[in-house]
């Protein structure tokens, strides 16, 4: 074997074993002391809705005028006596029904076999947000067919601040990633394979989604784009049919919560008024630019600072050659409308997400209402798998030509 031969054998395997030293940082600084930092507002707000309680009984027990003890209003964060899942059920269909129970159920069924600790309630996400890993690796070997790569994308997401910064919260957010992600792969996986037993898993992977944030729809909608761009020619006819009917499954599945978003509209609407804080562009620019750029950076800078952009901007350049790239390279049509269509899908679905979110919420036009809070991580959230796998191809780890796979 000459030099070259060995040196080109041993590439792949340095590669390997750093993406999976990075995997293995990005493990461990998510179970890094995640209960030493302060259980936060919506924190407290997810764990008593978990466990069955109503903001009408917690105002009517707290605002009497009169001292209350720490011990006191930490009964509210443990599990409303004689309650079962049906009062968590109706807590969130009552006072918040724009969210999807599906977190606060399994957090519920968490606190009744492991209570209810800052440590335990954390461990939750942190866990859901570990099972993220293997799916990013899965999406991107799909969509470039290069090991590398995939491994690239994953460790870009192990490592990224915000999704570490996440999987510490005790709220749906991990969850909502692991939707993203996995719905994704599923739908690529069903098309290029076309069994039934594909299609049942993505309409169920959507059904997910829709149970975990109402905003899952957005990213659907890209889904939805690709199916139609690649099926409209008479022999994907087929895949198109199938994937409305896997659309239908999740629809069926979700209409229960479809009536509760419809019959508790009003309410939904005036507990997120807060959307509608007014805001100038510039302030809008410069948030998009923080939570675009968080994947890589966060440095919990002032956005008044212009330090704060300095690193923030060869980030946003790096990412954007990487969806050009992915939009030009690969060979076969299919595969390239599948990338660009897929990871596009992701960044629309999020722009949709902060224009819609602070019009409909409350706005009174898309030009000067609701920025602030629609350009913050929480509503950028779902990008962030799409943003890793767009960087991860600009690096060109290994070469998407090879391994190539039809769709």
């Amino acid at each position: 074997m000459t030099q070259v031969q060995s040196n080109r054998l041993a590439q792949p395997l340095t590669w390997s074993w750093l993406i999976s030293l990075a995997i293995l940082l990005g493990v461990g600084f998510r179970l890094w002391h995640i209960d030493h930092k302060v259980y936060w507002f919506d924190e407290v707000y997810t764990t008593f809705r978990a466990a069955g309680h109503l903001g009408a009984e917690i105002d009517q027990a707290i605002f009497q005028n009169q001292p209350i003890t720490a011990p006191e209003l930490q009964e509210f964060q443990h599990l409303k006596p004689g309650s079962t899942v049906l009062d968590t059920l109706r807590s969130l269909a009552l006072e918040d029904p724009q969210h999807p129970p599906l977190y606060f159920l399994m957090a519920r069924v968490w606190m009744q076999h492991f209570g209810s600790s800052i440590l335990v309630s954390r461990l939750l996400p942190v866990l859901i947000s570990l099972l993220s890993l293997p799916l990013m690796y899965c999406l991107a070997l799909e969509l470039f067919g290069d090991r590398l790569t995939a491994g690239f994308s994953t460790a870009l997401l192990a490592l990224s601040p915000v999704d570490i910064l996440f999987a510490q919260t005790a709220r749906q957010y991990s969850l909502l990633t692991l939707a993203v992600i996995g719905s994704g792969w599923l739908l690529l996986r069903a098309w290029r394979l076309n069994r039934a037993r594909d299609w049942v898993a993505y309409g169920l992977a959507v059904a997910m989604g829709w149970y975990t944030h109402v905003f899952f729809l957005l990213n659907w909608a890209g889904q939805a784009g690709f199916a139609l761009w690649q099926g409209w020619r008479r022999s994907q006819r087929g895949k198109l049919r199938a994937f409305v009917a896997a659309t239908g499954l999740a629809l069926l599945l979700y209409s229960p919560w479809i009536y509760v978003l419809f019959a508790n509209r009003n309410r939904g609407l005036a507990t997120t008024s807060w959307a509608s804080e007014r805001a100038e562009p510039l302030t809008y620019l410069k948030f998009w630019v923080l939570g675009l750029s968080a994947l890589v950076v966060d440095s919990n800078g002032s956005p008044e600072v212009f330090s704060t952009y300095l690193l923030r901007i060869p980030v946003l350049v790096l990412l954007g050659f990487g969806v050009a790239r992915v939009v030009r390279t690969t060979t076969p049509k299919q595969r390239a409308f599948c990338a660009d269509l897929h990871l596009g899908a992701i960044f629309a679905a999020s722009q949709c997400r902060c224009l819609v979110g602070g019009a409909a919420l409350g706005g009174n036009s898309l030009s000067n209402r609701g920025f602030p809070w629609a350009a913050t991580g929480y509503w950028l959230w779902p990008c962030h798998s799409g943003k890793a796998a767009a960087v991860a191809s600009s690096v060109n780890l290994g070469s998407c030509a090879g391994g190539q796979r039809q769709l």
